[in-house]
């Protein structure tokens, strides 16, 4: 026994070496499609369809806000200044501006010439040129706000930049603004966005871990207030995380918006893992008096009941693994593991510690509950059990009510949002211009002697357009009527009421367009909406973000529509796009709860009956335990949270976290009941012993859960709030439904 001992402490020693190691590899990472779910066949259409319309370029727009007005002669000429300066940066191949955007229009002599929109120079000339620029829908909205009181900067970047000098680039743009009185700017693009969500995801994970290491520091201090009484569970439950973190960063598992919130969870079951076995230590020590007999007789009357809850702890997480997406099953499997770690740090390592430091002192609990107050509350459960199954039916009645008002609906950058720089710009051009969800149609001629540009197709986009500016109301549209409507303009010398398709009946122009079209088909990049064959285009457009729910019946309506005006032996047409593949995510987090809840709760049952030999007693094992989660689906349906990533994950989580308490009551009470024929006084000693445990580890889970309500992230932040919640649910399941029903059940 003392050589397996010195094997197990060898072992641990060197596999907390290792992990020292891997963690110096640990990465954070930032990309939103992988949140995609991976077999879905939006997802295998959109990367089978529309690989060809990416753009390997990078863009930056900057938008920039004027305190006075856009049309103000010092900040136009600045802002003149400033696009200049930046379209001759070695890291910028093109910038685009109102100060240097052209109009082409042919003159009497049928010559093309470029004109200026805007004269920064000439004040006369504002109130005209802003006219005009308006009369260009295509191009106002897209670098004019809606409200008129900031305008954008459109970057094009060059290839030379390296994601190396990114932080680089971006600190000297920041710079340059500056420079030119610019103090209120927005960045939107993928090496800004990149950059911000990492630095922050950095910033998060020292918060929430510090937090919480200072917050089991209190706990232990205000429980065993002796050195090693602290020490020595700190050791354990920073091992834990250590542990689990290095696991990930051996496996390139990264820190993203779920894998961030994991060391906190860890230390909080940790936490419960290690207050169990001393406390019960503590209590065996006192009639034992030598150590290594009371840790014997700790662990064999807590041991069973430890590891169940462990069992059941991390299979709930791994429930989350049956959603094909790759966070959610990163954070189910790496959270489970940490639950593991956990336990067998608490069982393996802090006995021998406990063990050799020998007696603690330890305090009760806070507050110092007195057995004559829990025997009151006792009794006044069996004298109100009858007022407490209403209560109980009350509140699962208010509870589904609310749950019928729950729903999926997420907006788009929801589960990123961090209340910091980025997440205040994604609101800024969600609300000036135009929107930040983009609205995408795939549109495909199956025909083999028809092409995109033939004049029928062209009226059916027109048609198509209509509907999405009306009907689905959306801006910025940009497709390859934009571009056909662009040269007629140009062709009818620039007059805006031109910018419309060509009479039907009027071939020739047709002809013309189509000779421009090819002609320019590189110049006017059109490899972003037309496929070199003519065959494929497609319809882009911004929307502002209403929320999945929203979006999802106008995207009902629209797939309807589409069916209508192009006929499925005709063409291929569908809504598709990374905004669509998001919230098809959120519809599949939450299906999949549903199935890994079920899973869950039939193995919670199946441990329970086959513990207590007893069908009625799997049942009893799962109403404790539905109660919680009924009750915070309820609440979030009556306050308007939608079902989404980061609200589905909280169910599987309080679950697995609250089940804990089931297990240790019901565990205890099965040992009670061996002892005395009394069912009534079986379950006055286990609500003597484990009750108060229960109450104090569910408070200090409640106010580890809490802590996570200090992240900037609202994903965590809803995480942290919800399982607190459902915590509290759970205290009143187990402390005053749960001895109502056993009473029942086995007094009859």
């Amino acid at each position: 026994m003392v050589f397996s001992r010195k094997l197990i402490l060898l072992f641990i020693a060197l596999f907390t070496g290792i992990n020292l190691v891997w963690l110096t590899s640990l990465r954070f990472d930032f990309d939103i499609e992988n949140l995609f779910p991976k077999q879905d066949e939006d997802l295998v259409f959109f990367q089978s369809h529309l690989q060809q319309f990416q753009s390997d370029k990078q863009y930056l727009i900057v938008g920039i806000e004027a305190e006075h007005g856009i049309f103000n002669q010092g900040f136009l000429q600045q802002f003149a200044a400033l696009t200049t300066e930046l379209d001759s940066s070695e890291w910028v191949q093109t910038a685009s501006s109102i100060t240097n955007i052209r109009y082409h229009k042919l003159d009497a002599l049928q010559r093309l010439r470029d004109q200026a929109f805007l004269h920064p120079d000439d004040p006369d000339r504002y109130a005209s040129d802003s006219i005009f620029l308006e009369s260009y829908a295509d191009v106002a909205e897209k670098f004019i706000s809606s409200q008129k009181n900031a305008v954008s900067l459109f970057l094009e970047l060059s290839p030379e930049l390296t994601p190396d000098e990114h932080p680089t680039f971006l600190q000297s743009l920041r710079q340059q603004l500056e420079k030119y009185g610019f103090y209120t700017y927005h960045f939107s693009g993928a090496i800004d966005t990149e950059q911000s969500f990492v630095e922050q995801l950095k910033s998060e994970l020292i918060l929430l871990l510090s937090l919480s290491l200072v917050f089991i520091l209190v706990v232990l201090y205000l429980t065993f207030r002796s050195r090693w009484g602290v020490l020595a569970p700190f050791g354990i439950i920073s091992l834990s995380v250590l542990w689990t973190i290095g696991t990930m960063a051996a496996f390139g598992v990264a820190i993203h918006t779920l894998t961030v919130v994991i060391p906190s969870i860890i230390t909080i079951v940790a936490l419960s893992d290690v207050i169990h076995l001393m406390a019960r230590f503590q209590e065996e020590l006192a009639v034992a008096e030598l150590p290594k007999l009371a840790m014997q007789l700790s662990i064999k009357d807590i041991g069973l009941a430890i590891f169940l809850t462990s069992l059941t702890t991390a299979f709930g997480f791994l429930t989350l693994s049956t959603a094909d997406i790759q966070p959610f099953i990163e954070f189910g499997v790496f959270t489970a593991m940490g639950v593991i770690y956990a336990w067998f740090l608490t069982i393996f390592l802090l006995p021998p510690l406990l063990e050799w430091i020998g007696n603690i002192q330890a305090i009760n609990h806070v507050g110092q509950l007195h057995v004559s107050e829990i025997e009151l509350g006792f009794q006044w459960i069996l004298r109100s059990r009858f007022f407490i199954l209403g209560l109980a039916v009350v509140l699962i009645g208010i509870s589904l009510v609310g749950v019928g008002h729950l729903r999926v609906d997420s907006t788009l950058y929801e589960e990123l949002s961090a209340g910091d720089e980025y997440s205040a710009s994604l609101n800024f051009f969600d609300q000036q211009f135009a929107g930040i969800r983009p609205v995408e149609i795939y549109l495909e001629c199956l025909a083999p002697d028809e092409s995109i540009l033939d004049q029928k197709t062209l009226q059916k986009i027109d048609l198509l357009e209509k509907y999405l500016s009306h009907t689905y109301r959306v801006h910025s549209l940009y497709s390859i009527n934009t571009q056909v409507k662009r040269i007629h303009r140009s062709m009818k010398r620039g007059r805006a009421r031109f910018f419309v398709l060509p009479e039907a009946s009027d071939t020739t122009t047709y002809g013309l367009i189509r000779f421009a079209l090819d002609s320019a088909y590189d110049q006017l990049e059109l490899r972003s909406i037309l496929s070199a064959d003519y065959r494929s285009t497609m319809i882009a457009a911004k929307i502002n973000d209403l929320g999945s729910w929203e979006i999802g019946k106008r995207n009902e309506a629209l797939e309807e529509y589409l069916q209508e005006l192009f006929p499925a032996e005709d063409y291929i047409a569908r809504v598709t796009g990374k905004a669509l593949l998001l919230d098809k995510s959120n519809e599949v987090i939450s299906r999949n709860l549903g199935l890994g809840l079920l899973i869950a709760l039939l193995v919670v049952a199946l441990l329970m009956g086959l513990l207590f030999r007893s069908v009625p007693m799997a049942f009893i094992a799962l109403i404790p335990n539905l109660l919680p989660l009924l009750f915070v689906a309820g609440l979030m349906g009556w306050i308007g949270i939608g079902l989404k990533m980061s609200t589905a994950i909280i169910y599987t989580i309080a679950f697995g976290i609250a089940v804990d308490d089931t297990i240790h009551f019901l565990s205890r009470f099965r040992s009670e009941i061996k002892k005395t024929s009394s069912v009534e006084e079986a379950l006055r000693r286990t609500y003597l012993s484990t009750g108060k445990a229960i109450l104090i580890t569910s408070l200090i889970l409640v106010l580890g859960f809490g802590i996570l309500m200090f992240s900037a992230f609202r994903t965590t932040f809803l995480t942290g709030m919800f399982i607190s919640l459902s915590l509290l649910f759970a205290v009143f399941a187990d402390l005053f439904l749960l001895p109502v029903l056993l009473r029942w059940v086995y007094g009859r």
